[in-house]
């Protein structure tokens, strides 16, 4: 099942001096059809396959005179007489437009006397729309309007002066999704696109070395559902029932049915869908060929354009009845904030990512959960490292054991570090902001808060005569803190708590507490009393392993290879001790052959 499409693609050219030599049909065919990322590879890898094109013909170059374009501020030409002239021109050289849903029209030079034609859709979004396009245009212009044709619509979001023609600097909701191919004109110094390498250009299209990023897949989903619901890449989840967490793999992951849309249902969604909130998971990897149109998006800093889960939700476009897609705001990885509050023309919900999804980098997937819930909370991962130094060591005697001879008695130095990454949920970010780093997170070390990003904590550990100094480190962008212990005579134990709070739904700090434990420097038994120990207790425990019954002859086998392997490792650590207890080990041994034998 798919929707067939029509379309002729009428090259022209309004400027017939030798600065401009006509654009021919083998470079336009280049553009439109035959490259790696040509405009309509981009529809059918962004569309999943959905729209086929049954006639699909290149006409031209025909010169032409267009009516001149107009300075901003005042009447543009219509595209509806460029369209006029354009079909003009092929039907005066034969050609029966007849059959075709609509006209693609490529505008050469696209611009007359340094202004440029108003170029775009003309008609209604859907079979029988057709495209002015000025050859001075980048692939994402071009394929941000066959969108249209193929009747998807723009998307809503952050407020911007993309959709601003005027240049009066007002500011408008239209254009403002980062993500999506359909709001084009909004990305700015963002600009998540894939740039193509040189040995891709094309004569005469100066600018269609940029291309994407992907439509997203709420935007898909929206104007054409079936096209996603064929694949099996879809989950919905209806609020009252289900709310487990769901796996999302990135867009354009396109393996079998693993989900790359998740789709929220609230109780009260009306036919237009307003409520709905899609989540999708925007990761370019190199592995995944169909995710190489979000390849402009950054994998670090904490610029709009950065990677992670993106959000989008249905309702009303400005001074309209009419339902669009809306972007909603992300989830960044690695970020401290682990939800993001999406307000609907249903009320709040709560999208949550797992904690295992947030402290990583590039995850190939995250897991997420949609819902009402709203609790805030923080809480703290930790990983602790231990690294131990040898001060001094001698032999000494074992009470109880001096029988076996002498053991080693060192004196360590143990550093420790360890690494704090919080995880914060109900805080930061609602409504439409886009704000990935609204959570504020302070750290406090015993009852000192570090100051700046790197340095020296001095504390008072309870119970220590002393203070500490501990080093740090903060991570500015996902709130990550990294202690670790100077040299220190005796052990201690500080207290380590995170204070999360934001400026718009939750002022009043939540806090979580741990500790950093410092072993300092202590005494014991080396390495070669373990191993004594080990031995000796394969000595005791001849048999491996629990069962009913007689033990049989491959348990004592199995306990004679650990008992011998045992031995060899004591001896290679204290040969001494090795040579005093091997007669007990040799005695052993032919225990447990007896066993074997019967």
């Amino acid at each position: 099942m798919s929707e067939q499409r029509r379309l002729a693609v009428v090259l022209v050219r309004n400027d017939a001096s030798a600065a401009y030599p006509p654009v021919t049909i083998e470079q336009a065919t280049r553009l439109m059809l035959s490259d790696q990322s040509s405009v309509f590879r981009y529809w059918d890898e962004n569309a999943e396959g959905w729209f086929t094109f049954s006639r699909l013909d290149f006409f031209g170059s025909y010169d032409v005179t267009l009516p001149p374009p107009q300075p901003p501020g005042q009447a543009k030409t219509s595209r509806g007489a460029i369209l006029d002239v354009a079909r003009a021109a092929a039907q005066n050289a034969g050609v029966d437009l007849a059959p075709y849903d609509g006209l693609i029209v490529f505008v050469h030079p696209g611009s007359a006397g340094g202004v440029g034609y108003d170029a775009g859709t003309h008609g209604a979004e859907g079979p029988g729309s057709s495209c002015i396009l000025p050859t001075t245009g980048d692939r994402t212009f071009f394929c941000h309007e066959i969108g249209h044709a193929l009747g998807f619509f723009h998307t809503y979001g952050l407020l911007n002066t993309g959709a601003d023609w005027s240049g009066t600097g007002e500011r408008f909701e239209v254009y403002g999704d980062p993500y999506d191919l359909m709001s084009s004109a909004a990305f700015g110094a963002a600009d998540p696109t894939l740039v193509l390498t040189p040995d891709q250009a094309i004569d005469n299209f100066p600018n269609a070395l940029k291309a994407g990023p992907m439509l997203s897949r709420a935007n898909l989903h929206f104007a054409k559902p079936a096209a996603l619901e064929a694949t099996g890449r879809v989950r919905h989840i209806y609020e009252g029932g289900d709310s487990s967490l769901v796996t999302l793999h990135p867009a354009g992951h396109r393996v079998g049915g693993d989900p790359e849309l998740l789709v929220y249902h609230p109780i009260d969604e009306d036919p237009a869908a307003r409520g709905r909130v899609y989540v999708e998971y925007r990761q370019p990897f190199d592995f995944n060929w169909s995710s190489r149109w979000d390849g402009g998006l950054s994998n670090v800093g904490t610029e709009r354009d950065n990677c992670g889960l993106v959000v989008h939700v249905v309702k009303d476009i400005p001074e309209g009845t009419a339902t669009a897609v809306w972007y909603a705001g992300r989830i960044v990885f690695p970020c401290a904030d682990a939800d993001l509050r999406v307000d609907t023309s249903r009320g709040l919900a709560t999208v949550t990512v797992s904690q295992e999804s947030v402290q990583q980098e590039k995850p190939g997937y995250v897991r997420v959960r949609v819902g009402r819930a709203y609790a805030p909370w923080v809480s703290i991962k930790e990983a602790e490292s231990k690294v131990q130094k040898v001060l001094s060591s001698e032999r000494r005697l074992a009470p109880g054991w001096e029988w076996a001879g002498p053991f080693t008695w060192e004196r360590r130095q143990t550093l420790t570090t360890a690494t704090y990454t919080p995880v914060v949920y109900g805080l930061g970010g609602a409504g439409t902001t886009d704000g990935p780093s609204a959570v504020d997170v302070n750290w406090y070390v015993g009852d000192v808060q570090p100051v700046g990003l790197t340095g020296v904590a001095s504390v008072h550990p309870e119970g220590v005569v002393t203070y500490v100094d501990l080093d740090f480190s903060i991570d500015p962008e996902t709130g990550v803190l990294l202690l670790s212990d100077h040299p220190s005579v005796s052990g201690f134990v500080v207290k380590v708590r995170a204070s999360a709070s934001d400026d718009v739904t939750w002022r009043d700090p939540i806090k979580a507490d741990t500790t950093f434990t410092g072993d300092g420097v202590t005494e014991g038994w080396g390495t070669d009393y373990k191993r004594f120990m080990d031995m000796w207790d394969r000595i005791t425990h001849p048999i491996p392993k629990q069962h009913f019954g007689v033990p049989k002859p491959d348990d004592y086998r199995v306990g004679i290879d650990r008992l011998v392997h045992a031995y060899e490792e004591l001896r290679l650590e204290n040969p001494e001790v090795a040579a005093n207890v091997q007669p007990l080990v040799l005695d052993q041994v032919r225990v447990l052959q007896r066993m074997i034998s019967g």
